[in-house]
């Protein structure tokens, strides 16, 4: 593969006490790679979060050698999880009381509740904390790096949430303010510890945990720089989760949803700003300094515990080195997934870019018995293959460009949505050329495989695009045409669409998201299951759900319920077949199989008893928990042509290999 510019990156870590020793492990991974595809620029945190975020960025503002700034990063990481892992015997007892005392007192049992400020272990407790981070980042070094942050800015910056208690306001300690003391009140849980006392602009104030903020802090990432120093991606460590299956009924885990939802709320509000800033760019609302910011999430999944189970309020205390080992491999392995899915979509990107803009570089991206699915497709394997199908858009629209929109990685799994656009000036979908700029939508739903070198340490694995289904919209093209075959004015020209904003990960179970995408195609579309078509719709989508299929968009969950009503009127046989979904965050694509007999009448043709089938993809963008945006790809002119009366087009033959895969 071609060497590619490294994305700009901002981690923030969620707060969560001891449980925190999972972002440590997710830093770990992330700081290990000798070559990595990512620059971080801004790390942020609040909490056990801010522990880490901070160490890693001292770490990597403190030596001028990335490298080597990463290594110490990692170091400094496993160091102070060493030091607050309970390993002495007196620290453990003490650890052990207190884990015992705060699942007793979720429990309901009726213990006498001690202020921090008349008990002397929450002294103690801030003291050990303070000597862990002192001993890592000695206080007078500390300080001449954030001097040295005023003048000459080195490694990423940092964001560290507070809560004035007094005022009750917000606090960010940034890389030219930080302090251990800052760090300690991010911290300062009020329930264990005293408020911190933190000496800020000439004036002492007292701080509690910024959980009471925002947790972690993410809109000033977006504020005050220059469009080439912003990130272009927020990976968010995620501790608490946002999803329970059952409604919580015992004081125990009433407290533990209550301890939950306080570590999110204010996540939500966070990326609910950032999807609203991202929308207003794309819409070309704000000025050229804003960019769109893609977020995605590194969970902490209880399920991949050894063993599985729920972690509670009570856990966040527990500090037995063991437990903290446990959940920093257990990072370390989210994080290791995560890296391969974001690898997936870099490969999958440079393969639709360099394929669609003639690049040189596309056969490096594809296996050499590469297999393409697509309308008009050659049967062939191979990286040729798909450079054969695309020829055919090269020859009819000049000054060829690709733009990709939005991505979706899930697995060996990366479905992409791209826009082609060109000058009209060769035969295309059977119109001939009007030399008027057009531009079509398409999806490419891609596998990659992994050629696991376990032979060979020293060889690099082998990553390959393997198979790629790829859909193009004809009736995107077809529809900006008159009756005459002239195409409307450039201006007019309608472009379908999805929404234009990258993945903003809204914490949405995976599985959820593909369960929803699956009900939506078989159950709504197709009937399966019998239930009545309003009725399914009431439970998949919005109320104000919105459709967007070529150059027809239609708002309302009812409007788009008459849509799907005229499809089933005119094949009451209809089925719809998921052939694959795949999801991430709050975005799902299903590619799925049509098939029905004409009996009804179908946008103004007459039933003709004809059995037809078409290939659908569906795009779709989730919000509390059901389906808000709607986008359709699908080969509408094929399914017109086997209505009429003429043959059915060559290039629109069924590719009989589309089968479920995955």
């Amino acid at each position: 593969m071609t060497e590619e510019r490294r994305s700009r990156v901002a981690v923030a870590c969620q707060g969560g006490g001891s449980h925190t020793a999972f972002t440590a492990g997710v830093l770990d991974r992330l700081l290990s790679d000798p070559d990595p595809a990512h620059e971080i620029v801004a790390l942020t945190g609040t909490s056990g979060g801010a522990i880490c975020a901070f160490l890693a960025w001292y770490g990597l503002a403190n030596t001028a050698d990335e490298p080597a700034g990463r290594a110490r990063a990692r170091k400094l990481l496993d160091q102070v999880w060493h030091d607050v892992a309970a390993g002495d015997p007196v620290t453990a007892a003490a650890n052990r009381a207190g884990v015992w005392w705060a699942r007793a007192r979720d429990s309901g049992a009726p213990l006498p509740q001690v202020s921090p400020y008349a008990s002397g272990a929450s002294v103690w407790t801030e003291r050990y904390l303070r000597s862990a981070l002192e001993r890592a980042v000695p206080p007078d070094e500390l300080a001449r790096v954030v001097d040295a942050q005023q003048d000459e800015p080195t490694g990423p910056t940092l964001h560290i949430g507070a809560v004035d208690v007094t005022r009750g306001t917000f606090r960010t300690f940034t890389e030219r303010d930080v302090t251990i003391d800052a760090v300690l009140a991010s911290a300062a849980v009020p329930t264990v510890f005293r408020a911190a006392t933190v000496e800020d602009d000439g004036e002492t104030r007292q701080y509690w945990d910024g959980l009471f903020s925002q947790n972690p802090p993410l809109r000033d990432l977006l504020a005050g720089r220059s469009r080439a120093e912003k990130p272009e991606e927020i990976w968010l460590v995620r501790i608490n989760p946002q999803r329970r299956d059952d409604v919580p009924t015992t004081l125990e885990t009433i407290g533990d949803r209550r301890n939950e939802l306080g570590g999110n709320l204010s996540v939500s509000q966070e990326l609910a700003f950032i999807r609203r800033v991202n929308e207003w760019v794309a819409d070309g609302s704000l000025p050229e300094r804003y960019q769109q910011v893609a977020v995605r999430t590194i969970g902490l999944d209880e399920t991949r515990l050894d063993p599985p189970r729920s972690l509670g309020p009570a856990s966040k205390l527990d500090c037995r080195p063991s437990f903290i080992e446990e959940l920093t491999t257990a990072g370390r392995a989210a994080a290791d997934r995560f890296l391969a899915a974001e690898r997936n979509r870099r490969l999958v990107r440079g393969t639709v870019e360099a394929v669609w803009t003639d690049s040189p570089a596309a056969s490096a991206y594809l296996a050499d018995d590469f297999v393409l699915h697509a309308a008009g497709a050659p049967s062939d394997r191979g990286p040729a293959v798909y450079d054969a199908y695309v020829d055919r858009f090269r020859d009819a629209l000049d000054d060829l460009s690709v733009r990709i929109e939005s991505d979706v990685a899930d697995g060996d799994r990366v479905a992409l949505v791209f826009t082609v656009s060109g000058r009209h000036v060769g035969r295309l979908f059977g119109v001939d050329p009007t030399d008027e700029r057009v531009s079509l939508r398409g999806v490419q739903i891609a596998r990659v495989s992994t050629d696991d070198r376990a032979d060979a340490p020293d060889v690099d694995d082998t990553i390959e695009v393997a198979e790629a289904w790829v859909s193009v919209d004809d009736a995107g093209f077809a529809w900006a045409l008159d009756d005459a075959g002239i195409v409307a004015d450039a201006d007019d020209v309608p472009v379908p669409k999805t929404s234009p904003t990258p993945v903003v990960a809204d914490l949405q179970s995976t599985d959820e998201s593909r369960a929803l995408g699956i009900a939506h195609a078989e159950r709504l579309w197709g009937g399966a299951g019998g239930d009545d078509v309003r009725a399914v719709a009431r439970r998949l989508l919005a109320a104000d759900h919105a459709f967007r299929r070529a150059a027809h968009d239609v708002d309302g969950r009812d409007a788009y319920v008459s849509v799907v009503e005229s499809y089933r009127d005119a094949f009451p046989n209809l089925r719809v077949t998921v052939r694959d979904a795949v999801a991430e965050g709050d975005r799902i694509v299903v590619r799925a199989a049509m098939t029905g007999t004409h009996e009804g009448t179908f946008e103004g043709l007459e039933p003709t008893g004809r059995r037809v089938e078409a290939h659908w993809t569906f795009v779709h963008e989730l919000a509390d928990g059901r389906i808000a945006t709607t986008g359709m790809i699908d080969n509408h002119r094929w399914l017109r042509e086997q209505l009429s009366v003429r043959p059915v087009s060559p290039v629109h033959a069924v590719d009989a290999s589309t089968e479920r895969t995955g």
